[in-house]
């Protein structure tokens, strides 16, 4: 297939010289037909470049849909993957609290079985300092 603008140029040349020689022609003659001639080139010269410009232009449109187009595709490929982060991260943060709350249950259990039982399990940390912990590490995930 075959460039229309490469080819516009080529006729746009053509005709210029085609131009160039019937000016001549007119000024050697003065000949009726020569200057019909003129003035026919002229008309289709100036046709030649009108149409010219419009490939280019329509070129040029065509680019910059090509690249905003593309531009959209990134945006939404960059969204989704944002919303998939974010839809792990929730995630990530309730099993880490669910954990936490089975864990201070656990704890919870081993202290009863320690009482009824008097087993050598270790002595149970303070309260306080495990709340204040869990708190630390959940701020620390949602801070991330």
């Amino acid at each position: 297939m075959s460039d229309p603008i490469a080819e516009a140029q080529q006729q746009l040349r053509t005709i210029e010289a085609e131009h160039a020689s019937a000016c001549k022609a007119r000024v050697a003659d003065q000949s009726e037909a020569a200057r019909r001639r003129v003035e026919d080139l002229a008309r289709e010269r100036d046709s030649l470049r009108r149409l010219l410009m419009e490939l280019r232009q329509a070129e040029r449109r065509e680019r910059q849909e090509a690249a905003a187009q593309a531009q959209r595709a990134q945006q939404a490929r960059e969204t989704a993957l944002a919303r998939w982060a974010a839809d792990r991260a929730t995630m990530a943060v309730d099993v880490y609290r669910e954990s936490m709350v089975e864990l201070l249950a656990l704890g919870s259990l081993q202290r009863r079985l320690h009482r009824i039982h008097g087993s050598d399990l270790p002595p149970r940390p303070k309260e306080q300092e495990v709340r204040s912990r869990i708190e630390e590490l959940i701020n620390e995930f949602d801070s991330e």
